[in-house]
């Protein structure tokens, strides 16, 4: 699989669900399954993403904001952590 940034982001492909197929093992996803991620434009230019998935039988949710960097790889800053690299 390459996963390597793309080049430049098409906002609009990007934005909705993701489902998670294959994911890297980060802690605070570990041992979730059906884990999905929306991303929705908010009004002042920001992106709300809203994480679920099902962990020990019940289901979770976190939240959290990011924003489009303006320079490449066009990564999508996030309040949470440094920064997330687009790999549509």
């Amino acid at each position: 699989m390459d996963n390597a940034p793309i080049d430049k982001i098409d906002l609009e492909r990007y934005l909705g669900s993701w489902y998670e197929i294959v994911r890297f093992d980060y802690s605070f996803e570990r041992g979730m399954e059906q884990t999905k991620v929306t991303y929705t434009m908010r009004e002042d230019g920001m992106i709300d993403m809203q994480n679920t998935g099902i962990k020990d039988g019940e289901p979770k949710e976190a939240k959290d904001k990011a924003k489009l960097t303006d320079m490449p790889p066009y990564c999508v800053s996030r309040s949470s952590a440094r920064f997330m690299a687009i790999t549509v």
